[in-house]
């Protein structure tokens, strides 16, 4: 058994900022003591007296720690100690060595133990109004490109964080960009996207991936030096590549979020969309930290969680957890239709199951075709592996019926694993992502078994 201390400050007495401090708090926790929900058997939070708009155990509970057992107390606030502090203690199987985590401020209350940068890590000295200790805070201008699902839900999360001072949008459809206004999803609309793009801090590209690498090209020449560009799109290699073709001194950064909704267009958008998830960041042949750093910052603030990993290993991995699900839904429609097409409609028969595993048929056609033809290579390993794996499985059902039974006690339990990793970096269920989240490139080869 490890007990396990950390603190952090939030940044005003708000719901918001309690849950993103503690979720940011634990998350760092678990990653450097390597712990998963299953590990955790209790945990202590207390916060000082002017900290009472919420309980951090809800952004506990987010995290996958559904059954683990939570207490709160009041933390007497000494003179000269930190305000809106949270602590926690947590106990966790295993008898590795522990590693206590204290983040931005609260660096100062145990100095001996918090690790070097970890009082630069998470900024916490800007109180609700925005003022004193906020310019190490807000950082300029930055600017969405495509204010559809994501890129407006990512837009209104940033713009509610008040991590930059400005939120600019740009999109080529002005109903679209319209709306995201009218919404306040953003500050104000570019009219020119190359003068946009030259004056902002950080660009997020928020398109289909074809159209991802279009405006690289286009806008490269009118970066500045120290501007961070990042994206949101699906697949990775492509993106990358085109990101090694930017200007020297431009930060390029890859992401993808692992959220998303069958809905879509900026009047969908939600500032919460990413709360819970994983974040894939993926460096580019000239990624510095600087630009690593601040697109993970992003990430955190919207509740999500950043996972560093290749650009090959992102597009193998999401070719078993993300396209090839797509794959299956249209391929089950399409089936189910031509089973049904001479059967009343009273006389068709599907429950939940059904619904449940046709959900990604009803996403953008647009956007789900340019998806699966980017990772066209990856997809077509995926489907020959299933492929495989479907044809054991009807043969066991005919000929091996012990066989069969072994395999599905072996699924079920290889799906719980899958779920458990997926739960302890807070995926919320129904909230329009993947069903196990997104799974680490260091932990995917049980995906070959699938």
């Amino acid at each position: 058994m490890r007990a396990i201390r950390g603190a952090i400050c939030a940044h005003d007495n708000s719901k918001d900022a309690i849950y993103q401090a503690t979720q940011r708090l634990l998350g760092v926790m678990m990653e450097r003591n390597r712990l998963g929900a299953s590990d955790v058997v209790a945990a202590f939070f207390t916060m000082t007296p002017d900290l009472n708009a919420d309980f951090p155990a809800y952004a506990a509970r987010d995290m996958g720690w559904v059954d683990v057992p939570m207490l709160g107390a009041q933390e007497s606030l000494v003179p000269g100690a930190p305000h809106r502090a949270i602590r926690a203690l947590v106990l966790a199987e295993g008898d590795a060595p522990v590693k206590p985590v204290y983040l931005g401020r609260a660096a100062a209350m145990r100095p001996d133990l918090a690790e070097p940068g970890d009082a630069e890590r998470w900024d916490a000295d800007r109180p609700s109004d925005g003022t004193a200790g906020s310019a190490k805070r807000l950082r300029g201008r930055l600017l969405v490109v495509g204010l559809g699902l994501v890129g407006g839900s990512l837009a209104a999360g940033i713009r509610r964080s008040g991590l930059f001072e400005a939120v600019q949008g740009f999109d080529v459809d002005r109903d679209t960009a319209h709306t995201a206004l009218r919404r306040g999803l953003v500050d104000d609309l570019a009219t020119d996207l190359e003068v946009a793009g030259r004056q902002a801090d950080l660009i997020v590209l928020a398109t289909p991936v074809s159209e991802i690498v279009r405006l690289l090209r286009r806008l490269g020449r009118h970066l500045e030096p120290g501007v961070v560009v990042t994206d949101v799109g699906s697949t990775k290699r492509n993106v990358v590549d085109a990101m090694s073709t930017l200007p020297v001194g431009v930060g390029a950064v890859g992401g993808h979020p692992m959220a998303g909704s069958t809905s879509s267009g900026a009047g969908a958008a939600d500032p919460d969309l990413f709360r819970g998830s994983r974040w894939a960041v993926v460096p580019a042949q000239r990624t510095d930290e600087r630009s690593l750093a601040a697109v993970e910052e992003v990430a955190r603030e919207l509740g999500a969680r950043p996972v560093r990993m290749s650009a090959d290993d992102h597009d193998r991995i999401v070719a078993v957890t993300s396209h090839l699900p797509a794959v299956l839904a249209v391929g089950l429609t399409e089936l189910a239709g031509r089973t049904g097409r001479d059967i009343a409609q009273e006389a068709f028969l599907a429950g939940p199951g059904f619904a449940d595993s046709t959900r990604l048929a009803g996403g953008d056609p647009v956007m789900t075709s340019q998806m699966l033809a980017e990772n066209s290579d990856n997809l077509r390993i995926a489907v020959e592996k299933l492929t495989a794996n479907l044809h054991e499985l009807v043969e066991y059902a005919s000929d091996d019926s012990a066989t069969l039974a072994s395999r599905l006690t072996e699924a079920r339990g290889l799906r719980a694993s899958l779920a458990e990793r997926s739960a302890a970096v807070g995926h919320r269920p129904g909230a329009g992502g993947p069903a196990l989240g997104t799974i680490k490139a260091e932990e995917s080869d049980a995906l070959d078994s699938l």
